[in-house]
């Protein structure tokens, strides 16, 4: 039965809201999920901005920036996600984007050099000089798949 006010009309019900910073939704949609999040970074990486730009701050620490602001930013909750191929391909294409951007490295249409495994391995050889396997920097869908496992081994 639908919910009503006491006055006797009826509640409005929502096919989608924003809880802990997730959208639910009665139809899930990863896609515009994500789409959300991206935007949000984007928007939080212009906020960014005169730390991407500033000469004197170390390249380490602009990655550790990125990883911790903009990674929890994109990835916090969509463990609970079932991530399509494409989407899992778009969140990995958006953090090489900025890590490319940090590294000023041109992309792999400009310089066949600059595949992905490059920008990752320059990046770790800065933030992560003792290749410490725990300090790596890894793809956004790594860390996501990480928490799922987590997540399924607490549920067994």
């Amino acid at each position: 039965e639908k919910t009503k006010y006491g006055d006797g009309s009826l509640v409005p019900t929502a096919t989608e809201t924003v809880y802990l910073g997730a959208r639910i939704a009665k139809v899930p949609n990863d896609r515009k999920e994500i789409n959300n999040r991206i935007g949000q970074c984007i928007a939080l990486t212009k906020k960014l901005q005169h730390v991407w730009s500033n000469p004197h701050c170390p390249t380490e620490f602009k990655l550790t920036i990125y990883d911790a602001i903009i990674r929890s930013k994109l990835v916090y909750g969509l463990d609970s996600l079932t991530l399509t191929k494409n989407s899992m391909t778009r969140l990995n294409a958006f953090q090489l984007k900025g890590l490319r951007r940090i590294l000023k490295m041109k992309t792999t249409f400009v310089d066949r050099a600059n595949t992905n495994q490059q920008v990752f391995e320059k990046a770790n050889a800065i933030r992560n000089p003792k290749s410490l396997p725990t300090k790596n920097i890894k793809t956004f869908t790594e860390y996501i798949q990480k928490q799922q496992q987590k997540t399924s081994h607490t549920h067994d």
